[in-house]
């Protein structure tokens, strides 16, 4: 059996084609009707041909790939990493267990320009031959979940405050152990407080944080006003800290 998928202006279509042991070929196309990846489409179009040779009671098969990736999943070469592969790996185990025996054999692309056009016949909407048994399939052939982001929270910003915030919301997970552990110790001491951000202190009130503009114009605002008359670094770090407010950049 020899199978491809292929993505077109109408979107993904796979194909299959399985050859007996006399020659006799049986044609298979078919529309996907869901989100999918490449390696995905890979998978949908050899379980199409699995399932068609379990239904014609055939109990040995030959797959013939030209996705090095998928081949070596099967052959267990390559480890599938996503959870959606590992499922679609699962459902091809499990229809193994109907043959007898079942071999896998990565091919160039050469070799598998029979299905390959005809998936690409079926992704770009063209007639296919009348020998081609074509449906449209709905769902994926596994439970794969693709679940649409619920908030976009811009980090790269320039307002130092807005990661800190982010990882306070619960809205920014990082990815590795090692920023989880950097980001605890630069938000510990963080607090939001109807939408604002501030900074505890056991001893010192609580700091409302500001952006560095902010800073700026508090501080010229402190030195033009009251303590305009050439005041000490001391006096003006004081009368800073009586506005509550911090503009730290982390």
């Amino acid at each position: 059996m020899h199978t491809d998928g292929a993505w077109g202006s109408v979107g993904a279509r796979i194909a299959a084609i399985l050859t007996s042991p006399f020659g006799i070929k049986l044609r298979y196309a078919a529309r996907l009707k869901f989100h999918c990846t490449n390696n995905n489409v890979e998978y949908e179009a050899i379980i199409l041909a699995l399932s068609k040779l379990c239904a014609l009671l055939a109990r040995r098969a030959i797959i013939k790939i030209d996705s090095q990736v998928i081949s070596g999943h099967i052959k267990k070469s390559f480890k599938a990493r996503e959870p959606e592969l590992q499922k679609y790996l699962h459902t091809v185990r499990k229809i193994e267990g109907f043959f007898l025996e079942i071999t896998t054999k990565p091919i160039p692309m050469l070799e598998n320009s029979e299905a390959d056009d005809l998936a690409k016949a079926a992704a770009q909407g063209t007639t296919l031959p009348s020998d081609v048994f074509y449906e449209i399939i709905n769902q994926p052939s596994v439970e794969v979940n693709f679940q649409a982001p619920k908030l976009i929270n811009a980090i790269h910003s320039e307002d130092w405050r807005a990661p800190i915030m982010a990882y306070l919301k619960g809205y920014h997970k990082p990815e590795t152990k090692e920023e989880e552990k950097r980001m605890q110790q630069r938000a510990r001491g963080y607090r939001i407080i109807n939408g604002e951000l501030y900074r505890a202190s056991v001893i010192a009130p609580l700091l409302k944080c500001i952006t560095i503009s902010e800073v700026k114009q508090l501080l010229k605002e402190i030195h033009e006003g009251s303590c305009g008359s050439h005041n000490r670094p001391r006096a003006l770090v004081e009368k800073h800290s009586d506005k509550g407010s911090t503009g730290q950049q982390q």
